[in-house]
């Protein structure tokens, strides 16, 4: 089964409060945890998934102290290395499991259109 949602939550929010200051490596570290398994990989959807809600996606009705927060993150990601690496990553998993878990890919294509 599934990890819970709680799981990938508690990562978004330690990346959230870490990234980059103190776990300059999340985005690497996150990668390398990766198995194969199913659940691993759609931990790390959710993951993303999450993140894209808490961090990227502009919200007006966040505190400003959370905004700044959330353009330092986006901004430490656009630095060379972190969303090429996350979207080669993407299209990898992509290939690796749309013959044998097509659901998987699937779950993979969608996290990357949202």
């Amino acid at each position: 089964p599934p990890p819970p949602r709680g799981t990938a939550l508690v990562l978004v929010l330690a990346l959230r409060a870490d990234f980059p200051e103190v776990w300059p490596g999340a985005f690497d570290d996150l990668r390398a945890a990766l198995d194969g398994h199913e659940a691993t990989v759609d931990l790390y959807l959710r993951i993303l998934r999450l993140l894209d809600e808490e961090v990227v996606v502009y919200n007006a009705s966040r505190p400003p102290h959370e905004a700044a927060r959330n353009a330092a993150i986006k901004d430490a990601m656009r630095l060379p290395g972190c969303l090429d690496a996350i979207v080669e990553h993407w299209y990898d998993l992509v290939q690796a499991h749309a013959a044998e878990r097509p659901r998987l890919a699937g779950a993979c294509l969608r996290a990357m259109a949202e």
